[in-house]
């Protein structure tokens, strides 16, 4: 029987089996969900290693489904003893969150039903935001708030074995009544369906208290701070800091970071709508509450720095000393970062590239530039060595890079002859030249210490090459030029190490930008590749369904319209990359900053056209079903459906909810792009770079074409084949 795992959460999934060559299952159940979950599965290149047989597609003749057969139980590996699993729940009872993320309630309940004051319980939150706990109480009396203390120690209990999207926070706790018992059955087991549809106007109401806060709504029994001064609320910041995550230690103070200190996204959360529901009591607290949003305590992690926004705010000063302090911030985070990071510098850097075969190492080759790469570098006749490295993951290695390539249309023979890596291979990487990829987690909101790993192994890496021959190739991201364009300028970035403060803005590009500056810092043979956005183009057309474009797309086809926006797109597609950085790199003498976008830019109203225009070629979208509008207006029907969203699944078809700052800022740079007669720069909020450097080293880049129809209409068979 060939066996598959749709995964649940990490280390979890439910079980189901196909047909194989050799054996049928005698039933037949798999529904639409758990067919996309395994192509999801497929598509993203998740061989999981407890994935069993070959499986056999037999559809079924009437219906057109894959037959199958879904168990609807959910499994845990043993982490010692990875043959072995458990049940731990059954699929019905799997919360989807608004975010896409799944909670096995199961184990977590098993732990909170050891606490002595609770009698039964269910976990809730399925299509919401977070999760929330229904407890029914052995004995009624207290509180509310005495008996959320009081199942607390189990609460926290139960947290501690889920991931962070899972964990339940005190406001998210209500109790049963007395006179409305947890329905059972005969044998005494909770019936969780009845259970959750008796207290169904209960958990919404809970629900609609929390969004009140968000809204500005009066009513929160929250004390608020004795004066409304900087270091009052400095002082209530604190304190609600360590009520929400029961926490007091180790101590904080006006300058700790919180997400240093331990808080997470659902903890910001919720103090931020704390902070809205006292601020709704407050002379000229509107002010204010116009300016807190989701990312506010993100901008000012620190409870000195947030008190001061919150009581300008109050004072009526302006959004530009707002900025200022976000910047000043953020430049001070990023050069304690270099100076903690930075390697001693080194005079035995080489200069040229050292003639003849090169020995190369190549990290991340999984991932849609670094697979192109591995597969330029095999078929160049400058290469005799490659190494390829990248992080462990369940499943065999060559399995995943075959599997990448043939998603990229790449020939996977040319792997067959692939060996493993060889015990000596430190002593072997001396060569003329290496590649080194710093893979960095993309995420709009993580913080700049999020990366503090991925920087700290990078750190490593540039020690560890010092004083060889080898010369470091790093790609580095327009991200670390973000900040270019707030100060208006209007020149392309240039091909040099800037100040942080051009670094500004998302902690992604920041990270890149401070690994450049440990590179230049570290004296060694090394170049910058700053790379704009990369597409697919018609000979291998992947891109990857979680990238910012193509969840626009895949939005605006339930949305019913597409962002237009004024000026041009330099997507360039990664084969042209690839070649560009080889070239760059095999050069006899390398500059230290390559700015890596397309040279022929194209109109984004052109792209954005042939793309609708190509959802109806292939049958994706009817005609005339998907209007073209300013982004604005995209931005505010988003933001609309984002308030009124009923289900799960409909967030599935509107991904772009999840960025919904992140196209905040584009529709903002749009707006701005549009008072300009004539505007022919970069669309949205992507800064123009200058590509002299790059022009100079590679005769691909220079000759490579626009953006045609063919390759837009690659990228849709391509997002159609994928699941769009």
């Amino acid at each position: 029987m060939a066996l598959r795992w749709v995964e649940a959460e990490e280390g979890r999934g439910e079980v189901v089996f196909l047909y194989s060559e050799t054996h049928v299952p005698a039933v037949s159940n798999l529904s639409d969900d758990v067919l996309k979950m395994l192509e999801a599965g497929s598509q993203d290149n998740k061989v999981q290693d407890w994935d069993y047989g070959n499986a056999v597609l037999r559809r079924n003749l009437d219906t057109g489904m894959v037959m199958g057969y879904a168990t609807k139980d959910i499994c845990e590996r043993d982490p010692t003893k990875p043959h072995l699993y458990r049940l731990v729940g059954h699929v019905d009872d799997v919360l989807i969150h608004s975010s896409g993320e799944k909670t096995v309630p199961a184990p977590m309940e098993s732990i909170m039903l050891r606490n002595q004051h609770i009698k039964s319980l269910v976990v809730f939150g399925h299509g919401k935001a977070q999760p929330g706990l229904l407890v029914e109480p052995h004995e009624h009396g207290h509180s509310i708030e005495e008996f959320r203390n009081l199942v607390w120690p189990a609460v926290e209990a139960a947290n501690a074995i889920a991931p962070a999207f899972s964990w339940i926070y005190k406001e998210m706790i209500i109790t049963t009544s007395l006179d409305r018992p947890l329905p059972r059955t005969a044998k005494y087991t909770l019936i969780r369906k009845q259970a959750l549809k008796m207290y169904e106007k209960d958990i919404n109401e809970l629900y609609k208290t929390i969004e009140s806060y968000a809204n500005g709504s009066s009513g929160a029994t929250i004390t608020p701070p004795s004066l409304w001064s900087s270091s009052a609320l400095s002082e209530w910041l604190i304190a609600q800091t360590q009520d929400i995550t029961s926490r007091s230690e180790p101590s904080l103070s006006y300058q700790t970071n919180l997400f240093d200190w331990g808080i997470d996204s659902l903890a910001a959360t919720i103090l931020r709508l704390r902070l809205v529901s006292v601020l709704c009591g407050v002379t000229d607290g509107e002010k204010a509450l116009a300016k807190v949003n989701q990312n506010t305590v993100y901008r000012y992690p620190m409870p000195g720095a947030l008190a001061e926004f919150i009581v300008g705010c109050l004072h009526g000063e302006g959004q530009d000393n707002d900025e200022k302090l976000v910047v000043e911030e953020h430049v001070k985070e990023i050069e304690e970062m270099v100076v903690k990071y930075s390697v001693k510098p080194t005079s035995s850097a080489a200069t040229r590239c050292i003639p003849g075969k090169h020995t190369v190492l190549v990290t991340g080759t999984t991932g849609q530039l670094g697979a192109q790469l591995l597969f330029d570098l095999l078929t160049d006749p400058h290469v005799t060595t490659v190494y390829a490295l990248n992080r462990r993951s369940t499943g065999d290695i060559i399995t995943r890079q075959k599997a990448k390539f043939d998603e990229k249309g790449l020939d996977t023979s040319i792997l067959d002859e692939a060996l493993t890596l060889p015990k000596n291979v430190v002593n072997n990487i001396d060569g003329s030249c290496v590649k080194q990829r710093a893979r960095l987690r993309l995420d709009f909101i993580l913080l700049l210490q999020g990366f503090k790993s991925s920087i700290s192994d990078f750190s490593k890496f540039v020690s560890f090459i010092q004083g060889t021959n080898a010369r470091i190739l790093f790609t580095s991201s327009i991200g670390s030029a973000q900040g270019w364009m707030k100060e208006g300028r209007v020149e392309p970035f240039p091909e040099e190490c800037q100040d942080a403060k051009y670094a500004v803005g998302a902690r992604y590009g920041e990270s890149k930008y401070v690994c450049e500056r440990i590179l230049k810092n570290a004296g060694v043979d090394g170049t910058s590749f700053r790379i704009g956005q990369i597409s697919g183009c018609s000979i291998s057309p992947a891109w990857s369904l979680t990238d910012w474009v193509p969840i626009i797309v895949k939005s605006s086809i339930s949305m019913g319209m597409v962002p237009n926006a004024v000026g041009v797109v330099s997507w360039i597609p990664g084969t042209v990359v690839s070649q560009a950085i080889l070239d760059v790199g095999f050069s006899d003498i390398a500059p230290f900053a390559i700015n890596v976008v397309h040279p022929r830019p194209t109109k984004w109203s052109i792209v954005i056209k042939q793309l609708v225009d190509s959802l109806v070629e292939h049958g994706r979208v009817e005609p005339g079903k998907v209007e073209i509008v300013p982004w604005r207006d995209w931005v505010k029907e988003l933001e609309r459906l984002a308030d009124n969203l009923g289900d799960v699944k409909a967030f599935e078809n509107i991904p772009a909810i999840k960025l919904m700052s992140f196209y905040r800022g584009m529709a903002d740079a749009d707006g701005a792009h549009r008072q300009v007669d004539g505007y022919e720069g970069e669309a949205v909020d992507l800064p123009p770079l200058s590509i002299e450097n790059v022009k100079k080293f590679s005769k691909g880049f220079c000759e490579a074409g626009a953006l045609e129809k063919k390759d837009i209409e690659a990228w849709v068979r391509w997002w159609i084949g994928a699941g769009l």
